[in-house]
């Protein structure tokens, strides 16, 4: 897929967020160097793991989605809860140590009750 239509389509992606009533946007930094320091050329995107314990790596948590560069937020789905962690990877397919864990609640509150007319 070509870098433009790449590009279209993580701004798509990115302008709907908002618009997902009940959601969360996760949002970070992007990387610009390589573990070793050296600058960072072939960035390709991020992957979400969303996990139930603390603390959240790949290991323990589930893919819950992928953003292609230069997007750097992700509208979490509606109904989740737990923890989440974001991966950096490049156009080789290596992936980056996690980055921390952050608690997040995308659930509905409780329907409310003693409605009445009088």
């Amino acid at each position: 897929m070509n870098h433009l239509v790449m590009m279209w389509l993580a701004m798509l992606l990115l302008l709907a967020a908002p618009a997902w009533a009940g959601h969360r946007v996760a949002s970070w930094t992007a990387p610009t160097t390589n573990e070793d320091g050296s600058p960072l050329t072939d960035l390709a995107g991020y992957r979400l793991y969303r996990c139930a314990v603390t603390p959240c790596t790949r290991a323990t948590g589930t893919l819950i989605g992928t953003v292609m560069a230069p997007v750097t937020s992700f509208a979490i789905p509606h109904g989740s809860q737990g923890f989440l962690t974001v991966t950096a990877f490049d156009t080789s397919g290596n992936e980056s140590a996690e980055d921390g864990t952050v608690p997040f609640d995308v659930l509905a509150p409780a329907a409310p009750s003693g409605l009445e007319v009088r």
